[in-house]
């Protein structure tokens, strides 16, 4: 590598988080500065000078943004869905009461209507502790670290540089997969998601065992044909 580029890295904000490891991080060290100049050269289309955009935020201000981040993006849309579901899960309480009352209701349609019951205050238990669960990690090692940084501290040497982008990575995989876990969840507990499933995969299903049919002529065709030119 240039030897320019290199140095321009070393003193560049860029390497700010590889410039405080330790003795033990040489190797990663390394793999960031490498990392560093493939970005450099992709981007600037040349070997010899670096472009770089940093945020430059005071410490209280990073530390304040972190925390309104966690509030309006963890604890706004949380209070907002603990409410709501509260106030179903109350409808569905008082629902649930009123037919208890029916006495004109058989037992077999009143205990079908009890388990749809459980399964709806399921549903709502599940998508609020779910996104909860999910979105807290990311915004608390945002939070610890900005706040660790204020307080002239790094959570990068206090973990290590390896546990401290494997925990961010892990964390910021969870709040990912929150939009993966909650179609998952309706389709488990709701009846309506479940059946147009059903219908869905019993109209793709005869389309997929017609093109495997097809297939299978066709292969038995060429198979008769190859035997018909040995003989």
């Amino acid at each position: 590598k240039n030897s320019t580029l290199t140095h321009l890295l070393k003193n560049s904000n860029l390497t700010a988080g590889c410039s405080k490891l330790t003795p033990a991080d040489l190797s990663m060290e390394r793999l960031c500065e490498e990392t560093k100049l493939q970005i450099a050269e992709t981007i600037n289309f040349s070997k010899e000078t670096i472009s770089s955009c940093n945020e430059e935020f005071p410490e209280l201000y990073r530390f304040l943004y972190s925390l309104f981040t966690m509030v309006f993006q963890w604890g706004v849309p949380g209070v907002a869905i603990a409410v709501a579901n509260g106030k179903i899960f109350r409808k569905l309480i008082k629902r649930e009461h009123e037919s208890f009352k029916r006495k004109r209701n058989a037992d077999s349609k009143r205990k079908e209507e009890n388990m749809r019951m459980a399964r709806a205050k399921n549903l709502l238990i599940c998508i609020g502790s779910v996104f909860l669960i999910c979105w807290i990690p990311i915004n608390s090692i945002n939070l610890i670290s900005d706040l660790l940084y204020m307080c002239d501290m790094s959570l990068l040497k206090y973990i290590g540089t390896y546990y401290f982008y494997l925990s961010f990575t892990a964390c910021h995989f969870s709040a990912m997969i929150c939009a993966v876990i909650n179609p998952a969840i309706y389709g488990y507990f709701n009846e309506n998601f479940r059946r147009e499933f059903i219908i869905l995969y019993k109209t793709v299903k005869p389309e997929k065992e017609k093109q495997g049919a097809e297939i299978t002529m066709i292969t038995v065709g060429d198979e008769e044909e190859d035997a018909g030119d040995e003989k």
